[in-house]
């Protein structure tokens, strides 16, 4: 039991440190690409200024700035309520659809190019403020993983000859491995 406690507090502890100090760096490194991205479209809007590439414009320019002011808080589960919202309300996927059949037809490539790093950008915020899982999610897939070497030595064990797990099995006593 005490292991296990001391388990739970050395993952607290990482958890801790994680959210404390890694994430927030990562996070102002992020913020700082954004606003980069968000310099280099304004750029583009200049260099590529056309009345209908207008709505380009603002979708990029809603996506830096979403990504921006949530941050801290865009993570995986934040990104699978939003995914069942949309498939929920008819309204919001058409609009989003309408976005990405927009974004989708731009004729400039460095429009689409930008389209994709903060794409990119977006994933690495998820794994950035998704990073604390990974510390408790190891445990479990190494468990799992034993658990299947368990299941496959448990299978040879049980095909092995009755004579020979005779000098295993014993009812007097612990297992002898001496053959």
């Amino acid at each position: 039991m005490s292991y296990l406690f001391l388990a739970l507090l050395l993952l607290a502890l990482i958890h801790f440190a994680y959210e404390s100090i890694v994430a927030p760096n990562f996070r102002i490194q992020l913020r700082y690409q954004l606003f980069e991205l968000s310099e280099e479209l304004k750029l583009l809007k200049q260099k590529h200024q056309k009345k209908e590439r207008e709505k380009i414009f603002h979708y990029l320019h809603d996506a830096i700035n979403n990504l921006s002011n949530t941050i801290n808080r865009f993570e995986v589960v934040e990104v699978a309520q939003v995914i069942a919202k949309v498939d929920k309300d008819k309204e919001l996927r058409e609009q989003l659809e309408a976005r990405v059949k927009a974004l989708d037809a731009c004729d400039v490539p460095e429009i689409k190019a930008l389209w994709e790093k903060i794409a990119k950008r977006a994933i690495k915020i998820i794994k950035v403020n998704s990073g604390a899982w990974f510390f408790y999610l190891v445990p479990i897939v190494l468990f799992i993983i034993c658990l299947q070497k368990l299941h496959e030595a448990a299978k040879d064990l049980v095909s092995l000859p009755a004579s020979y797990l005779k000098g295993f099995f014993s009812d007097n006593g612990p297992i002898s491995l001496a053959a």
